[in-house]
């Protein structure tokens, strides 16, 4: 059943997960107003959780002995009242924070953002998630042999740089090689006296050694593989999404 037809104003915090949930139950909302994308843009770098949110914002605490029976380890029965408060809280708390951003969105150089970009932009990805996204894997998986074969083409080039064999991915080998065999100067240690070879201290290494640069680009596409090519391979369903 539809939702959409009902001549009220949705609003909610966080409404995607929300949406997410009911859509797979056949109930679709219109959440045209989203107090925690709004905060988002009030304070980027903010925490933006509602129970946070409610008590620097509005002054509304979540009662102390509901929060007890849901954060309580294992499986526990929660009595329908406490369940009953908490939910009547995030009510309470998601309309206070509607009214107070309502008032202080107006005239701000981001309220067209908000009502143009964000509010539609959050019902296209609701979607897309619930959909999924489709991939490519054949050409996932080319790009991964193309860079499986670059990774074995510097690998092989570090080796003659080192003048040795070793294993480039260990901090304790790579920071003896760097030091002992070729000299290079590192002044930070970890807590338990090994040398930095982190990739901060690779960048200042750049142009002290031509195996540095080496370092950082097999790095660099060792991070791509596995995050961005690995990675994604793994998460795609059988229908060929994400």
């Amino acid at each position: 059943r539809s939702l959409f037809d009902v001549d009220k104003l949705w609003i909610a915090h966080n409404g995607k997960f929300d949406d997410k949930f009911l859509s797979m139950l056949g109930i679709f909302s219109n959440v045209q107003f989203d107090t925690m994308l709004l905060s988002a843009l009030f304070n980027e770098e903010g925490q933006q959780g509602l129970k946070v949110l409610a008590k620097e914002v509005l002054g509304i605490y979540y009662d102390s002995e509901v929060m007890d029976s849901l954060q309580k380890d294992g499986v526990v029965s929660i009595s329908f009242s406490n369940v009953a408060k908490y939910a009547v809280t995030d009510v309470i708390a998601t309309y206070g924070l509607y009214e107070k951003y309502l008032e202080d969105l107006h005239g701000k150089s981001f309220e067209r953002l908000f009502w143009s970009v964000v509010m539609p932009v959050q019902e296209v990805l609701r979607y897309m998630e619930l959909m999924g996204v489709r991939i490519d894997q054949q050409r996932l998986l080319d790009i991964n042999s193309q860079i499986g074969r670059d990774i074995d083409i510097l690998e092989k080039e570090m080796v003659d740089l080192a003048g040795k064999s070793i294993n480039f991915n260990s901090a304790l080998q790579l920071g003896a090689l760097l030091v002992n065999d070729l000299g290079l100067v590192i002044k930070e240690k970890t807590p338990t006296g090994r040398f930095k070879v982190d990739d901060a201290v690779l960048q200042s290494l750049i142009g002290k050694h031509l195996l540095i640069e080496k370092l950082v680009t097999n790095r660099k596409l060792q991070k791509i593989q596995s995050t961005y090519v690995d990675g994604i391979l793994r998460v795609v369903k059988v229908d060929g999404r994400i």
